[in-house]
């Protein structure tokens, strides 16, 4: 199971950079970025 978790936090990180650098900026999300990080957030165990 740490395994597991362990694969997740990269693309964890890499989801919350994506959506912090969107907001700080100002930037607008496509539908299919909205949905993929949605989906890539989803699978944070916290």
């Amino acid at each position: 199971m740490a395994a597991a978790v362990q694969n997740l936090l990269p693309h964890l990180t890499y989801a919350r950079a994506w959506v912090s650098v969107k907001s700080t900026y100002g930037l607008s999300a496509t539908e299919n970025e909205k949905t993929t990080l949605t989906d890539m957030l989803g699978t944070c165990p916290s």
